[in-house]
Parts: C-alpha cells; structure tokens; sequence
C-alpha cells in the first residue's frame, strides 16, 4: 500500500492528500471493480438469462401437467359412456 501512496504523492495535483483520504479513494475504486468493462450489465444478462430458463420449466411443468389432469378426465368420461352404454 506504500507504493500506491507513494505514487498519488507524485501526481502534482493530489500530492497534499491525507493517507486517509487516498485510503478512501482506493477502497471505492476496489469496491466497485466488477462494474468496470461492462461487469454489471453482463452478470445482469447471465441472471435475465437463468431467470428466463426457469420460467420455461415451469410453463412446461404445468403444461405437462394440464395434459395429464385431461387425458384423466377423458378416460373417466370414456368409463362413463361405457358405463351408460352397458345399461
């Protein structure tokens, strides 16, 4: 961390900066590194994405069981008709 003091101390406009000003500075600057070069916005594509494919399993999900709730109730409308048939 000496070197980087060091080095702000050698740019003639923050070279009468407090340790712990530069101090505050640096950890802002480190806190937001995974935002640079578009980090945000493509972890925000990557989620967008899982989310997308989640929703997709669901609707199909319920689709498939939509379909298995009807194909029952065809078959039990079948047992009836037959059922009525046989009287």
């Amino acid at each position: 961390m000496l070197c980087l003091l060091e080095a702000v101390r050698k740019n003639p406009m923050t070279s009468r900066a407090t340790n712990a000003e530069i101090e505050v500075c640096m950890k802002k600057w480190l806190r937001n590194a995974a935002d640079r070069m578009g980090g945000r916005s493509a972890r925000m594509r990557k989620m967008m994405h899982k989310a997308n494919q989640l929703r997709g399993k669901k609707k199909d999900c319920r689709r498939a069981a939509s379909d298995h709730s009807s194909s029952e109730k065809d078959s039990a409308s079948d047992n009836i008709s037959d059922a009525e048939e046989a009287l």
